[in-house]
């Protein structure tokens, strides 16, 4: 049978396979079952996997995780899978990246991004452009 098992996809993903179960359970993966009732999961099911790995990385708690994907996969036409968006944890929030702006992936609303370290170039520019026509004042 194709696909792969859940040591083989616990082993490739360094998740414990409980976690691999619950995602399951929870429909956000889509595995087969066997004649024997194992689980085969697919490549898009790893690729939601390893989003679930970084996302407990980065420090958000599984139960959210389970909602938000949960729900991010009901709320999806049926022909785009989650693996077609960019997922991603902030704090304990899980956000979802589209066109240069994040949103809350429970509640769709805008999340605000604070990161300094994109704008830090832009902001030492201006900084200088405005010191420098102060002192041509």
């Amino acid at each position: 049978m194709a696909g792969y098992s859940t040591k083989e996809v616990a082993d490739l993903v360094d998740l414990p396979r409980q976690t691999i179960w619950e995602l399951a359970r929870a429909g956000v993966l889509d595995p087969e079952k066997t004649t024997s009732l194992q689980y085969r999961f697919s490549f898009q099911d790893i690729i939601i996997l390893r989003t679930a790995k970084d996302l407990i990385e980065d420090g958000v708690r599984k139960s959210r995780i389970h909602r938000a994907l949960s729900q991010l996969k009901s709320q999806l036409p049926t022909n785009r899978p989650l693996t077609s968006l960019r997922i991603s944890g902030d704090g304990n929030a899980v956000v979802i990246r589209e066109d240069n702006r994040l949103f809350n992936a429970e509640s769709g609303q805008l999340h605000l991004n604070f990161e300094l370290t994109e704008n830090s170039s832009v902001i030492a520019s201006l900084a200088q452009q405005s010191a420098k026509s102060e002192k041509e004042e």
